[in-house]
């Protein structure tokens, strides 16, 4: 079972999942015409990555004490 966002078909990297037919109307922006497979995976994953990191610190005791804190402020 892969994790949703390595399903190639939701890549949005290539346009219409890399299929454009010879009549259809040029893209106006001509800038990375071909991503490298890598840099594809590196923005997929990018997101998930920084999702994971923010939970693994929102974990972390010391940052529970200031968000309780902040909480307590908050409620008064």
């Amino acid at each position: 079972m892969r994790p949703p966002w390595l399903d190639r078909t939701q890549s949005t990297s290539l346009g219409r999942a890399g299929r454009t037919s010879k009549t259809a109307a040029p893209r106006r922006s001509r800038r990375p015409q071909r991503k490298s497979a890598w840099q594809t995976f590196l923005d997929e994953t990018q997101t998930h990555a920084t999702l994971g990191v923010l939970i693994r610190v929102a974990r972390e005791p010391a940052f529970r004490e200031v968000a309780a804190r902040a909480r307590r402020r908050a409620r008064r």
